[in-house]
C-alpha cells in the first residue's frame, strides 16, 4: 500500500528545525540597532525557506515585504536584480537613484517600521545592485534579509552588512537528526521505520533540499510503502529530475580535471590523498575541489581520505560516467594504490581493491576477491559480499571461495542455491574438519532456511559418523538447534559435550557456550545464563577481532534476553542500543528488526506497553518483506509478544489479530517460543475480561512449559495466575521452583504469590520494592496495588493509603496498562472476584446471554449475581456500572 506525499505542506517543512534561527531574525529585526542578517550556508539547507518565513512573518505584523532574487542572468543588467525596487528617475545618476530609492521606501509606505527587503541568493548580485542594498541598510530604509552560499565569493557591499556592523552573519547548517525525521514525517505521512529514517539521515546529511528532493523520487517511484503501521524505503539513491539538474549543472560546470577529480573519487571513495596524487590529481587541484564544495577531506587514523561533499554528487557523477570510463578508472586506481604494502591492507582497501579488480577487466585474484567477500560480509554488506565471492568462485577460488559463497547465501536468504552448493561440497573427499564446517552451516541452512529440521538433524548425524575430527562443531550446531527447538535439556548435553572437550575450536566453544545461555535462559537458570553469555561474547569478540559475523549477533542476542530475564536491564539496554545502531547504519534490515524486537521485549519487561508495541512494529515494519533464517523466530516472536503489549494497553483488536498472526508463524522447530514469557492468550483473554479463560490459557502454558523441561517459561506462566489474582493455583508450584532454580526472580515470583494468596500487605510490599529494585515497574505496581487491597480488606487503612500511594505513583510511569492488579486502583472494593468479573463484562457492553455463554453458567446466575452487585454499589441499574469500572484514561 503506498502512502502519502504531504507537498502541500510547505509552512510545516520550512520551519521545521529553524525555530531558534527564526528567533535571531526577528530579534534583529525589532532590536532598534541591526539594519540587516546576513544567512549563509550550502545549497539546500533552507536559507530561501527560512528567510521567506520571517519575511511572512514580518508582512503580518504590518510591515511591507519586498523580494530579491538574484540569479547569474539577472547580474549581467545593471540594477537588474532589483529593478521593482527602484522608482520611476530621469537621468542615469547612479548616486541620485540610491537617494531617491530610500527615501521612497522610508516615506513611501505607511507604519514607523521600515520594509523588509529580502535578498535572494545575494552572492549573485551584481555590483550596482549591491551597492544599492548596502545604501538601504546604511539609511535604514529597509532592514535586509541577505542569503549567501557558503563558500562563494559575494560583491563586497553584501559582505559589508556584516563586517562593517550593519548586522550579523548567521551560518544555517544542515539539520540534526532529530529535525531531519520532523521534516520527514511533514513530507510523508506516517512514521518511518528506523532502517527507513537512518538512510534518509545519512543520504540527506540534514539538507532540507536533497531530503525532499529525494523523498520525491522515491514517492514517484513508488518506493515507499506502509508496512504494519510504519512505511519503509527499500528503493536505491535516486534523486528527482529536480536536484538531478541542479547536481549535473554544478558538475558539468567545472573544468575537464576537476570532473576528471569528483569522478574518481565518486568511484572509490574513499581515497588517500596519497592514491590521488599518485593517479595524477594535483594537491591544488584536491584543494581547489574542496573549496569548491565538491570534495571534503578527513582525517581517519592518521591519513587523510577524500570522499565527495555528498551522497547525491556521487550518485550523479557515476551516472555521467560511461562504462568504459569507469573501466578506465578502476585500471589507474589499481595501479596507482599498487605501491602499498599487501601487509598494510586494511579492510576498506581490501574491498576497494577487490572491487576495483572486477570493474578493471583486469584477470582477477580469487584470494583478494575471496579477502574482499570477508571484509564486506563483516562490515555488514551481504550484496556486495556475494558478488565479490561469486567473482573468487569463477576466478578459480576453489572450495574456500565456495564456502564463503554458501555462507553468504544462507545469511541473504537464498537458501536453495545454498544447499545445491553445501551437498555438492560435502559429498567431495573432505577432511574431517572441513566436512563437520559444511555440515554444521548446512544443517543451519536446512532448519532455519528451508525449515527442514528433519534433514538438518540426518546431515549432522551422517556427518558425525563420517568426521574422525571435528565433532566439537556438529555438536555446537546440534546444540544450536535444539535449543530453538524448544528442548534445553538436551541442547545443555550437547553443549557440555564441546565446553568438556579440551580441544574443542573457539568458534566451536563460543557456539556451544551461546546455546548453554539460551537454554539456561529458558530453564529459568538465569544468574547462570548470563554468566555464559558475557563468556560467549568474550569469546566471539576475541575470534573475530572486532569484526561481525552472525555468531556475534547470536551470543548477544543470548545475553540481551537473559538479562532481561534476571533483571539485569540496564545492561541489557547498552547491549541492545549498540547492536541495533551497529545493524541500522549498516542498513541491514533483518539485524535491524531483531533488535528492535529485542527492544520491545526490554520494553515490556519495564512496563512500557505502548513503548514495546512500537518497537515491536517497527521490527516487523524493518524486517517483513526479508529473507533470512532467522526471519521466522523474528516474525514468531514480535508478533506474540506484540499481541502480549497490545492487551496490555486494552487494544483487543490488535492483540488479537497480532496473536492469530503469531500461531501462522509458529513452527515445530521454534518451539522455545511457544510459551516465552507465559500465554499470550491469556492475556488476550484477560482484556476482554474473561480472568477464568486467562487462568485456563496460563495453567496450560505452564504444563506445556513443564513437559518439555523450559522451567523458566513455566515461572512465568505460573506468575501470570498471581497477577490475574489466582494465586493459589500456583503457589506450591512457584515455592518448589523457587528452591530449585537459584536468582531473584523465582524467589520473587514465589513471595508474591504467597503473600498474595496470604493477604499479606505488608509481604507484598516488600515484594512491590524488590521488582522496583529490578526496573520491573509494572510488576511493582501491581503488587503495591495488591497490598493496598489486601490491607484495606484487613482494615488496615494507613497501611492501605501508603501502598495505593506507590502504586499510583509507579503505574503513572506504565503508560496506561491496563491489568487485572491495576484494577484494585480504579474499581470499588467489597465485591467477590465473580461479582467484579460479571461488573467488567457489563462495562464491556456485553449483554447478560452473552456473559452466561462466555463464564458458561446460567442467565439466571447472571442476574442473580448483578442483583447483588447494585444492591452493594447502591446503583439502579447496569448503565451505571460503566462509568464506575471503566479504566482511568491512558
Amino acid at each position: 500500500m503506498g502512502v502519502g506525499w504531504l507537498m502541500d505542506s510547505g509552512v510545516t517543512r520550512r520551519f521545521v528545525g529553524r525555530e531558534k534561527e527564526l528567533a535571531a531574525i526577528r530579534s534583529a529585526m525589532h532590536d532598534g540597532v541591526s539594519r540587516a542578517i546576513v544567512l549563509a550556508g550550502d545549497m539546500g539547507v533552507g536559507k530561501s525557506s527560512l528567510a521567506r518565513t520571517a519575511l511572512d512573518a514580518a508582512a503580518s505584523q504590518g510591515r511591507v515585504p519586498f523580494w530579491v532574487g538574484a540569479s547569474a542572468s539577472a547580474s549581467a543588467i545593471p540594477f537588474g536584480a532589483v529593478l521593482h525596487l527602484i522608482p520611476d528617475i530621469d537621468g542615469g545618476d547612479r548616486y541620485r537613484l540610491l537617494r531617491q530609492t530610500s527615501a521612497w521606501l522610508r516615506d513611501g509606505f505607511p507604519g514607523d517600521r521600515p520594509p523588509v527587503i529580502v535578498v535572494d541568493d545575494a552572492h549573485r548580485l551584481d555590483e550596482p545592485s549591491a551597492a544599492l542594498i548596502h545604501h538601504l541598510a546604511v539609511t535604514g530604509s529597509a532592514f535586509i534579509i541577505a542569503t549567501i552560499r557558503a563558500n562563494e565569493m559575494a560583491p563586497e557591499a553584501v559582505t559589508a552588512l556584516w563586517k562593517d556592523g550593519l548586522g550579523e552573519r548567521l551560518d544555517i547548517y544542515p539539520l540534526d537528526r532529530m529535525d531531519t525525521v520532523r521534516l520527514l514525517k511533514s513530507l510523508v505521512a506516517g512514521t518511518p521505520d528506523s532502517v527507513s529514517e537512518s538512510r534518509l539521515w545519512s543520504l540527506s546529511g540534514g539538507n532540507a533540499l536533497y531530503l525532499c528532493e529525494l523523498v520525491r523520487g522515491a514517492v514517484e517511484e513508488s518506493e515507499i510503502s506502509s508496512v504494519n503501521g510504519l512505511w519503509r524505503w527499500t528503493g536505491q539513491l535516486s534523486p528527482s529530475a529536480r536536484l538531478n539538474e541542479l547536481v549535473m549543472r554544478r558538475l558539468q560546470g567545472q573544468r575537464a580535471e576537476v570532473r576528471r577529480l569528483v569522478d574518481l573519487v565518486a568511484f572509490a571513495e574513499p581515497l588517500s590523498l596519497g592514491t590521488l596524487e599518485t593517479a595524477g590529481c594535483s594537491a591544488e587541484l584536491i584543494e581547489f575541489g574542496e573549496e569548491a564544495g565538491l570534495i571534503r577531506s578527513e582525517s581517519v587514523n592518521g591519513v587523510t581520505e577524500i570522499r565527495v561533499s555528498h551522497p547525491f554528487y556521487g550518485e550523479v557523477a557515476r551516472r555521467l560516467s560511461s562504462s568504459l570510463a569507469q573501466t578506465r578508472m578502476a585500471r589507474i586506481l589499481l595501479q596507482a594504490d599498487s605501491s602499498a604494502s599487501r601487509s598494510a591492507d586494511g579492510p576498506e582497501r581490501i574491498i576497494r581493491r577487490a572491487l576495483w579488480q572486477l570493474a578493471g577487466g583486469t584477470v582477477p585474484d580469487p584470494d583478494l576477491l575471496g579477502r574482499g567477500a570477508l571484509r564486506a560480509l563483516a562490515a555488514l554488506d551481504l550484496v556486495m559480499a556475494e558478488r565479490l565471492a561469486r567473482g573468487s568462485v569463477e576466478a578459480g577460488g576453489g572450495i574456500d571461495s565456495e564456502i564463503v559463497l554458501a555462507r553468504v547465501l544462507t545469511l541473504r536468504g537464498k537458501a536453495h542455491e545454498a544447499e545445491e552448493l553445501l551437498g555438492a561440497l560435502m559429498r567431495g573427499d573432505v577432511p574431517g574438519v572441513l566436512l563437520a564446517e559444511l555440515a554444521a552451516s548446512r544443517a543451519w541452512n536446512l532448519a532455519f532456511g528451508l525449515q527442514r529440521p528433519e534433514d538438518a538433524d540426518a546431515v549432522l548425524a551422517s556427518a558425525w559418523a563420517r568426521a574422525g575430527a571435528g565433532r566439537d562443531i556438529l555438536a555446537a550446531q546440534w546444540s544450536n538447534i535444539l535449543t530453538y527447538a524448544g528442548l534445553p535439556e538436551a541442547a545443555l548435553g550437547m553443549a557440555e559435550q564441546v565446553l568438556n572437550d579440551s580441544g574443542a575450536s573457539a568458534s566451536a566453544t563460543a557456539k556451544a557456550m551461546t546455546s548453554r545461555c539460551e537454554s539456561l535462559s529458558i530453564q529459568g537458570r538465569t544468574m547462570e545464563a548470563v554468566h555464559c553469555g558475557r563468556e560467549a561474547c568474550r569469546l566471539s569478540s576475541e575470534i573475530l577481532h572486532g569484526d561481525w559475523a552472525m555468531s556475534q549477533d547470536e551470543a548477544e542476542g543470548s545475553l540481551a534476553g537473559a538479562l532481561i530475564q534476571n533483571g539485569d536491564l540496564a545492561e541489557a539496554e547498552v547491549l541492545i542500543d549498540a547492536a541495533h545502531s551497529r545493524a541500522v547504519e549498516a542498513g541491514w534490515r533483518v539485524g535491524a528488526g531483531m533488535w528492535s524486537v529485542w527492544r520491545g521485549d526490554l520494553s515490556l519487561a519495564r512496563g512500557l506497553p505502548v513503548t514495546a508495541t512500537k518497537y515491536f512494529r517497527n521490527g516487523l515494519a524493518v524486517a517483513i518483506d526479508e529473507r533470512h533464517p532467522y526471519l521466522e523466530w523474528l516474525m514468531r516472536f514480535a508478533w506474540s509478544h506484540l499481541g502480549h503489549a497490545a492487551a496490555q494497553t486494552g487494544d483487543v483488536a490488535l492483540a488479537a489479530a497480532a496473536l492469530s498472526t503469531a500461531d501462522v508463524h509458529a513452527k515445530p522447530w521454534l518451539g522455545a517460543l511457544d510459551v516465552w514469557g507465559g500465554s499470550g492468550q491469556a492475556w488476550l483473554a484477560v482484556s476482554r475480561g474473561e480472568v477464568d479463560l486467562a487462568t485456563r490459557l496460563a495453567l496450560a502454558a505452564a504444563t506445556r512449559a513443564r513437559r518439555d523441561q523450559q522451567f523458566g517459561w513455566e515461572l512465568q506462566a505460573l506468575h501470570q495466575l498471581v497477577r490475574f489474582g489466582r494465586p493459589r493455583r500456583a503457589v506450591d508450584r512457584l515455592n518448589e521452583l523457587a528452591t530449585q532454580i537459584s536468582g531473584a526472580i523465582p524467589a520473587l515470583y514465589a513471595e508474591h504469590a504467597t503473600a498474595l494468596a496470604d493477604g499479606d500487605g505488608a509481604a507484598l510490599d516488600r515484594v512491590a520494592d524488590g521488582f522496583h529494585d529490578l526496573g520491573f515497574m509494572l510488576l511493582a505496581a501491581e503488587a503495591a496495588a495488591q497490598s493496598a487491597h489486601a490491607s484495606r480488606q484487613q482494615g488496615k487503612a494507613a497501611a492501605s493509603a501508603g501502598s495505593l500511594q506507590r502504586a499510583l505513583m509507579w503505574a503513572s510511569i506504565c503508560e496506561g496498562a491496563r491489568t487485572p492488579a491495576l484494577s484494585h486502583l480504579y474499581e470499588p472494593t467489597g465485591l467477590t472476584p465473580r461479582e467484579t468479573e460479571i461488573s467488567r463484562l457489563v462495562a464491556m457492553g456485553l449483554g447478560n446471554r452473552e456473559i452466561a455463554d462466555r463464564l458458561v453458567i446460567s442467565v439466571r446466575t447472571v442476574e442473580n449475581i448483578l442483583h447483588h452487585v447494585y444492591e452493594k454499589l447502591a446503583i439502579p441499574g447496569r448503565h451505571e456500572l460503566a462509568s464506575i469500572f471503566a479504566p482511568p484514561p491512558r
